[in-house]
Order: C-alpha cells, then sequence, then structure tokens
C-alpha cells in the first residue's frame, strides 16, 4: 500500500498515519501506538490513541487539557533523512518529531505536509534531507 493513495488535490477526505512515537518540544513525549490524523478541512494535524476496546480519542496535554495538535500554515520547515522513519518539524518557538513505521511512511508523510502547508498558504515552509554525517549540533531524525 502506498504511503499517500491519492494526490492531495484529487481526495478531500482525511488521512490516517500510524506512529511509533512523538516528541513535542520537551515536555510532551509518547511512545507506543498513535494515530496522526489530517483535517483537511482546517489544515491540522492531531494526535489519536485508542482504549483497549478501541475507543479513539484525541491525545491532550495534562496540565492544560487541550487536544495536541498542529497547523500546517504554521510550520517553518520539516527535516527528513533518507532511509529514516523519522521527521522532524521545525515551528516559531517549537519542534515535532515523528516517528513512523517505515521510511516509506515518512516520506509520503513529508510530501502531504508540504502540500497541504502551500495550499494553507504557507509560503515559508521549507522542507530538506538532513545529510547522512551531519554536524553533532544538528538534532533531526536520530
Amino acid at each position: 500500500m502506498p504511503p499517500f493513495p491519492n494526490p492531495p488535490t484529487e481526495d478531500s477526505k482525511s488521512v490516517l498515519w500510524m506512529l511509533r512515537s512523538f516528541t513535542i518540544g520537551k515536555e510532551q513525549k509518547t511512545t507506543g501506538p498513535t494515530t496522526l490524523f489530517l483535517d483537511r478541512a482546517n489544515a491540522e494535524f492531531g494526535f489519536v490513541a485508542y482504549t483497549s476496546a478501541s475507543i479513539a480519542f484525541v491525545l491532550r496535554f495534562p496540565e492544560t487539557n487541550e487536544p495536541i495538535y498542529f497547523q500546517a500554515k504554521t510550520a517553518r520547515a520539516a527535516a527528513w533523512r533518507d532511509k529514516s522513519k523519522k521527521v522532524s518539524i521545525l515551528f516559531q518557538h517549537l519542534q515535532v518529531d515523528l516517528e513512523f513505521a517505515s521510511p516509506d511512511r515518512a516520506r509520503g508523510f513529508l510530501d502531504v505536509l508540504e502540500d497541504i502547508a502551500t495550499a494553507a498558504g504557507n509560503h515559508f515552509f521549507y522542507s530538506y534531507e538532513v545529510p547522512q554525517y551531519a554536524p553533532s549540533h544538528i538534532r533531526c531524525c536520530a
């Protein structure tokens, strides 16, 4: 199954990606199966988990009870490494690290993020591949 079945312009349905883990800033790290949900209508990506009874719920920050999500229109950049399952998304004051089940899923997500950010009017967004032997101060996709 391809990472993204239809180009974003041809399909208005929401899309789901299975994550192995994700980190938001330094405060929120989640390991274990989580789903990243794309709400195309609002160009937002939210985090969904499931109970043992297969009931879905939106993950929330413990301190504020606010839903955990990010908007494509506010992303500044995304970094990835070839053959890596991880993608790092940079915002003005925040970094979100996502680990997918496979490199193909990570790359598929990145393609969708680029398309959604552009469609949302984010002309500042830039994605780049971090060289395999990048300097140690560059934290991406380890």
